[in-house]
């Protein structure tokens, strides 16, 4: 049957968001008596955790999909081009991965690109890599990882010898944002699409509803000074928004020139300067909701 057993984790809460929307994890512990005002117990003295890899890959990027949205938000924000693809990889990507002890990582920018090498990884039996989300937490740089919907800003910029896109980012410049953040790598792609579908829709805010974001931040900024985190946050709360939304609505008025946080300080609204929706300008709105579509 199961037993339930305390364990302890020092300086074990940097490993908490990778391990929060995992099906089961796995630990590298030893027992110990705890000796606590006169009552003996064990306890399990954790010295590393991962999260094990999914039972079901679909539901367990349905579950995390949320994850995906900053980072595909800053990276359609991102301008510039690529010097040139990176070569493809046309061998066995599980097998690659079962052969490399460490320094290999795999980076997966849309929801099926990561759902389709979680199953192919799985499929094989392949378990000697790390999932992580968004960023890698400090402590796992030797080993292998799985890198889903990476955040271009937060990239190691040591540790890895060999990158492996597994699926196309969202504009190719995205590649050479990322031979820059890691200049020691080397690079190939399995050179499958990404589709992003299901990512952008999770973006689609009726022109009413940016309507009442424009309101509220106007009703807002006319009482109070507000720097751009504490705007979002007060957003959130007021419209009952999730904060990619919000995000996003704040970024399109910020390029429309509908509001301007002076370098990092309190945010105004302006009152010339800017054009309507339906104007060129909200390319990267309309762009967002025909991906959707």
């Amino acid at each position: 049957g199961r037993t339930v057993q305390s364990c302890v984790n020092f300086c074990g809460g940097r490993s908490f968001d990778r391990l929060i929307g995992a099906d089961s994890i796995s630990l590298l512990f030893t027992p110990f008596i705890n000796r606590w005002n006169g009552t003996d117990t064990v306890q399990l003295r954790v010295f590393s955790v991962r999260p094990d890899a999914p039972r079901c890959p679909s539901k367990f990027i349905k579950n995390n999909i949320h994850r995906f949205y900053e980072p595909f938000l800053q990276a359609v924000s991102e301008d510039g081009e690529t010097e040139g693809l990176p070569p493809v990889y046309e061998g066995d990507i599980a097998d690659r991965v079962g052969r490399t002890f460490a320094g290999l990582m795999l980076a997966a920018f849309s929801t099926d690109g990561a759902e389709r090498i979680l199953h192919e990884l799985g499929m094989a039996g392949i378990e000697n890599y790390e999932i992580c989300f968004n960023t890698v937490p400090e402590g796992i740089y030797s080993g292998n990882v799985l890198l889903i919907a990476p955040s271009i800003q937060h990239l190691p910029d040591r540790g890895y010898n060999t990158v492996i896109f597994c699926d196309e980012p969202c504009h190719t410049g995205i590649y050479e944002k990322i031979r820059r953040a890691m200049p020691d790598a080397s690079f190939e792609r399995l050179g499958i699409p990404g589709d992003y579908a299901d990512i952008c829709s999770g973006f689609t805010i009726s022109r009413a509803e940016m309507g009442l974001y424009y309101k509220t931040i106007a009703s807002a900024l006319a009482v109070r000074t507000l720097s751009m985190p504490d705007l979002l946050v007060y957003l959130c709360d007021e419209l009952s928004r999730p904060p990619h939304q919000t995000v996003f609505a704040l970024t399109v008025f910020t390029q429309l020139g509908f509001i301007t946080d002076d370098g990092g300080k309190a945010v105004r609204m302006l009152s010339s300067g800017f054009r309507s929706l339906d104007e060129s300008a909200a390319y990267k709105y309309v762009a967002l909701m025909q991906r959707a579509d």
